[in-house]
């Protein structure tokens, strides 16, 4: 992605924004949807024309677009990961902060003076 930036707070967005739509969902479902007046019946557009339906059916596509992305953003993450450490390992280097001791140290022996 762009220039190797973090995807977490995108992730964090993507998050936040499906917990507001997941919640407008649960409050839309009680009382906003009208199920038994005539005006559905009459209406060219039926139980589909009412704007709570059309808002319940936007935030199901938002919540699944945002569970979706997610869910990309993980795999493409770990992905990443194993690719740097893969890499890491065939050039005998590690990642950033890592820590990695030297090959020819030496451990001491048990009656060793430290000094």
């Amino acid at each position: 992605f762009y220039k190797r930036r973090s995807l977490i707070p995108l992730t964090i967005a993507l998050a936040v924004v499906a917990q507001f739509t997941l919640l407008s969902m649960l409050l839309l479902a009680q009382g906003v949807i009208q199920t038994d007046r005539r005006e559905l019946e009459e209406s060219v557009y039926g139980w589909y024309g009412q704007p709570g339906v059309l808002t319940f059916m936007s935030d199901i596509s938002y919540t699944i677009f945002c569970l979706l992305a997610m869910l990309f953003f993980g795999i493409y993450a770990l992905v990443a990961r194993f690719r740097a450490r893969k890499a890491a390992a065939a050039n005998g280097t590690t990642e950033e902060g890592a820590y990695k001791a030297a090959e020819d140290y030496e451990a001491p022996t048990a009656g060793a003076q430290l000094t």
